[in-house]
């Protein structure tokens, strides 16, 4: 059995000093989403082997933020793929995993969605809204990570910061 949370990166800024997308800092409201993230993940006790992460400046905040409350030490991996990611892309970097029970996948828009639908019912994949902050978590009834893109996985629960709050 696999567990891979699945997190929308916290909420950003409209804009970057510079113009970017991938230099959008979290807003505010962003920084404080993450930190209920990670509070609320610990006192669930999931934590993750290894955490996948987009290199996009509002990514890499929410996990520092998440890895504060978390206060545990978690590889972290960013993976410039995951930025503007299909679903096919996604699937492809986890099935290359090893050696890790729970994974946490911090991404982007559509595709973060557009995967929890794809491994939820992969015969008939519609996205599931995940708004910024939002997480998933599915369990997948496999061995290996190589084995992500032949299974359907259950979603056991999907939750917004709002609705995390009540655990902070």
């Amino acid at each position: 059995m696999k567990t891979l949370i699945i997190l929308r990166h916290a909420k950003a800024e409209a804009s970057a000093p510079d113009g970017t997308d991938i230099h959008r800092p979290l807003s505010e409201r962003g920084h404080r989403d993450a930190l209920v993230t990670g509070k609320s993940l610990r006192k669930l006790e999931l934590f993750p082997d290894r955490i996948l992460c987009s290199p996009s400046v509002r990514t890499r905040q929410t996990v520092e933020g998440l890895l504060q409350k978390l206060k545990r030490d978690v590889p972290v991996i960013f993976d410039e793929s995951i930025y503007e990611a299909t679903t096919g892309m996604l699937l492809s970097l986890l099935a290359r995993q090893e050696e890790a029970e729970t994974l946490l996948l911090v991404g982007h828009n559509p595709g973060v969605e557009e995967l929890v639908g794809r491994l939820i019912s992969p015969a008939a994949p519609v996205p599931i809204p995940l708004p910024t902050a939002g997480i998933a978590r599915v369990d997948l009834s496999i061995v290996h990570w190589s084995e992500i893109e032949s299974t359907r996985g259950t979603l056991v629960w999907l939750a917004s910061p709002d609705s995390l709050r009540p655990l902070d």
